[in-house]
């Protein structure tokens, strides 16, 4: 199962079983971004305000070329494709998109935790919004679908759609696909407009199939390279497939309900706990919570082999089997040999790359946090709690830190931490800009090149962030 990643320079593992501490002086994020010539602060610069230089441009990931199948263009606003077919159903009509950046403040926000006077909790029906927002001021976070005091299941426009728990995030060419009581749903980032395009919503099964008459079972991460759509189907313990021309259902890999570890060829493999999947090149990268590993799939061939984390949930860096994760629930490619988990139960994201020419095992380091908490900071003197999902602008990785329900920042050129929105520990639900926005059941976040803005899974509603 041939990786199509380059070999990249990397620091040396740390002896098994040892406590990951410092940052290490080289690692595959370096090279990527050395490789793209990103500098500055993190894309958006909602971080302490100020201006950034301007993102390198050879690392964005709209306009890489994966094994021929390009991931999208990198527009950030600008016309919508309008009236392109998805499995049949045109979205209709050509469209602005609705997200225009021009105008939009850069003004500088607190990253601090503070209560901000005038924001009262409640529900999306209910609560006060700070002046320009709803609305497409940068920062702003909205209720972009569905309703907060209501969960269920029906398709429509915006807010009058209804979500039960919203799990996974992906997008390409218009359309944002969500994983969400036991279906995958489409919206357009024009309208807000809602249609379940896979599965049957409360109805949990496994069976392969054309889109309502296909199954799937609490399924959690969704990827996809534009053409198909890959799930990560939690509770049938395999990895599904969507094709977004002809909604076909069918699997890739792993046994009908079958949890085990087993890596081989895609009959024969089993997985424990899936969570979340990202794709890169050829192949995906798929993290278990109850393995405790990171898997590599051929989108090809099905076959999967483990390359980071070993038999027992931990804390340490090494390479493949040396290293050990704890209860992963976040994964993210960012480039040519490097990705990037959030590593859950042991508070913090970890990088991931290629050592050498070694393919089939990836070296892990720990270059934020050292316990749970709230702190920005650079590198190691920065702390999470419980992050789950991950998103690549091109020069930041964003981070969905659940435990603090805030939307964290990373510049990875400088290992600087910063908090975008909301403020830790202050759990609820409130609209507004930056950290005067409140979260509740942060489980997932995706940035989408197109539009540029953030969309944020937030319990029974898909929230965006109007962000570049």
């Amino acid at each position: 199962d041939a990786s199509p990643l380059g070999s990249v320079p990397i620091a040396e593992p740390a002896p098994t079983g040892q406590e990951p501490v410092g940052v290490n002086a080289s690692a595959p994020v370096d090279d990527v971004l050395a490789a793209g010539g990103a500098a500055g602060s993190a894309s958006g610069n909602l971080n302490n305000g100020g201006a950034s230089a301007e993102p390198g441009s050879g690392m964005s990931t709209g306009g890489m070329s994966t094994g021929g199948m390009s991931t999208g263009g990198t527009s950030t606003g600008g016309m919508s494709t309008g009236g392109m077919s998805t499995g049949g159903m045109s979205t209709g009509g050509m469209s602005t998109g609705g997200t225009s950046t021009g105008g939009m403040s850069t003004g500088g926000m607190s990253t601090g935790t503070a209560g901000m006077p005038g924001v009262s909790g409640g529900g999306s029906g209910g609560v006060p919004a700070p002046s320009g927002c709803p609305g497409t001021q940068r920062g702003c976070v909205v209720d972009w679908v569905g309703d907060w005091s209501s969960s269920g299941a029906r398709d429509g426009v915006g807010t009058k759609a209804l979500l039960d728990d919203v799990q996974g995030i992906t997008s390409h060419g218009g359309f944002v696909y969500i994983t969400d009581n036991h279906a995958v749903r489409r919206v357009d980032t024009s309208s807000g407009a809602v249609a379940t395009i896979a599965g049957a919503l409360g109805a949990a099964g496994g069976e392969d199939g054309p889109g309502h008459d296909a199954r799937f079972d609490r399924p959690e991460g969704i990827a996809t390279n534009g053409r198909v759509v890959w799930i990560a189907d939690r509770g049938n313990s395999q990895i599904r497939v969507l094709d977004l021309e002809t909604l076909m259902v069918s699997t890739l890999a792993g046994r009908y309900r079958q949890e085990g570890r087993n890596d081989g060829a895609a009959e024969t493999a089993t997985f424990k706990g899936l969570s979340d999947l990202t794709f890169g090149g050829t192949d995906l990268y798929v993290v278990e919570i109850d393995n405790s590993t990171v898997r590599r799939i051929n989108v090809s061939s099905g076959s999967v082999l483990t390359v980071a984390g070993g038999i027992d949930p931990g804390l340490a860096d090494g390479l493949g089997a040396s290293a050990r994760f704890k209860e992963p629930k976040g994964i993210e490619w960012i480039g040519p040999g490097a990705l990037i988990v959030a590593d859950t139960g042991n508070d913090r994201p970890r990088e991931m790359g290629v050592s050498g020419g070694e393919m089939n095992r990836m070296n892990v380091t720990s270059r934020y946090g050292t316990e749970a908490g709230y702190q920005d900071g650079i590198g190691t003197g920065a702390n999470f709690n419980e992050p789950r999902g991950l998103a690549y602008t091109g020069t930041a990785l964003l981070v969905a830190d659940a435990g603090n329900a805030v939307v964290r920042s990373i510049d990875l050129a400088k290992r600087a931490v910063t908090t975008l929105a909301g403020a830790a520990g202050d759990e609820r639900h409130v609209v507004g800009v930056g950290t005067e926005a409140r979260f509740k059941n942060m489980t997932d976040l995706h940035f989408d090149k197109e539009t540029g803005d953030v969309f944020i899974a937030d319990g029974s509603v898909l929230r965006r962030m109007y962000f570049e």
